[in-house]
């Protein structure tokens, strides 16, 4: 849960006990350093060492765990100190702003926008916050360029939107790529290298604008030409604020790689074969009004689901990620939340015969019924 919690930016506080510090008698077998374990897998771990500290701590630990970019954070509370008696009352919560984007970076991103032809916005993990979710809406509204999610930034935007291009759940080689492909500049908006990324750079390729409140990773198939740091939504909204709809850009001409991923998948949505074909699964649940989700753990179920089933706020996709996470956490391989299988047809194959039972042997004699 704290590694899901580290990698998915998600503010997680986990609190976890030990023997007594102070005056700790021999037993040592109970003994284990927690602190060293949690420090790979989380932004802050300490074991408290005074009941007078413990207000501060904990504000630290809480102030981490909601920081760009939150994550897990975990403090252990040995037994003695816990029964301390102290008089520190909790530290309140301070106001902090955010820094924002430079306007330089920003006169860049405008400038570079409005002399393309074909401009996309790519939505990712970093985006994933309500606030940037509500300019991003705005931008697009104003600007009319199309856009493309990843699987973590799912549900930023309304993806029933007639300017939504699809999930970009690969690197290459899907519908939305194609639209990615033919256009000359990207903003990618809250990348995050835990994800699979949504396209490589090439060196005569887009141009890039990378909008996160951290610089860019740069590596061989990443490293973006303009970059506009600072908190995701104000840079979004000065960027809206700045820049002018241009009747030259051809948004159309991208919109049609969506349209032919919807005649595509029609088709094998139709599809009733048995066993239950994947993409006509999702069709059933959607028709089903979500009475039921699909919770695939890992591998192609998770991507295909991630692709073809838009939600149409945040709070849905991370329910969905959650369930997801759960079944996998509890089963490998595909899994199914539902009310009732669906009944037999006169399709389907015919059940297996029963195995015979199984058997035992001690190896000193006939082998026994299993009971």
């Amino acid at each position: 849960a704290a590694a899901y919690a580290q990698l998915g930016a998600m503010p997680m506080m986990m609190i976890t006990g030990q023997k007594p510090i102070k005056k700790s008698k021999q037993g040592q077998f109970q003994i284990l350093d927690v602190v060293a374990m949690m420090d790979p897998i989380t932004k802050y771990t300490r074991q408290l060492h005074a009941g007078d500290n413990i207000p501060s701590r904990v504000r630290e630990a809480y102030r981490l765990a909601e920081e760009e970019k939150p994550g897990a954070v975990h403090l252990e509370l040995p037994e003695d100190i816990a029964e301390e008696p102290t008089d520190a009352t909790p530290i309140p919560r301070s106001v902090a702003r955010r820094p924002s984007a430079e306007p330089k970076a920003v006169d860049q991103a405008v400038a570079a926008l409005e002399q393309a032809s074909k401009p996309i916005l790519v939505i990712g993990a970093g985006a994933n916050r309500k606030m940037t979710g509500k300019m991003l809406a705005e931008f697009v509204e104003k600007t009319g360029i199309p856009f493309v999610t990843t699987q973590m930034g799912k549900g930023v935007l309304d993806e029933r939107h007639p300017l939504f291009l699809g999930c970009a759940a690969l690197s290459a080689g899907d519908f939305c790529h194609r639209a990615i492909e033919e256009a000359d500049v990207i903003v990618n908006v809250g990348h995050d290298v835990i994800e699979k990324p949504p396209f490589f750079m090439r060196d005569d390729g887009h141009t890039v604008i990378h909008v996160s409140n951290r610089s860019a990773e740069v590596d061989p198939v990443y490293f973006p030409q303009i970059e506009v740091i600072g908190d995701i939504a104000n840079a979004i909204w000065q960027i809206k604020e700045d820049i002018s709809r241009q009747d030259h850009w051809q948004s159309a001409a991208l919109k049609r790689y969506h349209q032919a991923e919807l005649d595509h998948t029609e088709s094998l949505a139709a599809d009733t074969r048995f066993p239950i074909f994947p993409p006509h699964l999702v069709q059933r649940v959607r028709e089903r009004g979500r009475r039921a989700d699909p919770a695939p753990e890992r591998g192609g179920g998770s991507l295909l689901q991630g692709r073809r089933d838009p939600p149409a706020r945040p709070d849905a996709a991370r329910v969905r990620r959650v369930l997801r996470t759960l079944h996998g956490l509890a089963r490998l391989g595909p899994a199914l939340l539902t009310e009732g299988a669906a009944p037999p047809t006169s399709d389907d194959p015919p059940s297996r015969p029963p195995l015979p039972p199984r058997t035992r042997s001690c190896g000193l004699g006939p082998a026994a019924e299993r009971p």
